[in-house]
């Protein structure tokens, strides 16, 4: 009995957690990067771009639950004021991958 009341219980953290949720995590980031001015832009950049001369800033991963382009929004949204404040203006998509309704992107910020 008590074990049922355990499994439904983490069945529903792990369903609310999800259906509500989005996270956006700072992987890694350069320490050594200083901010030279504020930033309001968040670009695509192509992944035939060459980088060579640009220092990339952080690596950032998403999760969100995929109901809809809503999600997919606010996870953009989030991505891009995150990306502002450590003084990136552009991204580059690193992986995009789903395990059922769940959501995950990796991007690397510039």
């Amino acid at each position: 009995m008590f074990m049922i009341r355990i499994r439904t219980f983490l069945f529903f953290i792990l369903i609310t957690g999800c259906a509500f949720g989005q996270e956006v995590l700072t992987i890694e980031q350069d320490s050594n990067y200083v901010k030279k001015e504020d930033c309001y832009a968040f670009h695509y950049i192509d992944k035939d771009f060459s980088l060579s001369r640009d220092v990339k800033i952080a690596s950032l991963k998403g999760t969100c639950f995929n109901n809809g382009e809503q999600s997919l929004v606010t996870l953009f949204n989030t991505f891009w004021s995150r990306a502002n404040f450590y003084g990136a203006n552009s991204f580059r998509i690193d992986s995009i991958t789903y395990l059922f309704a769940i959501c995950t992107i990796y991007i690397s910020i510039h």
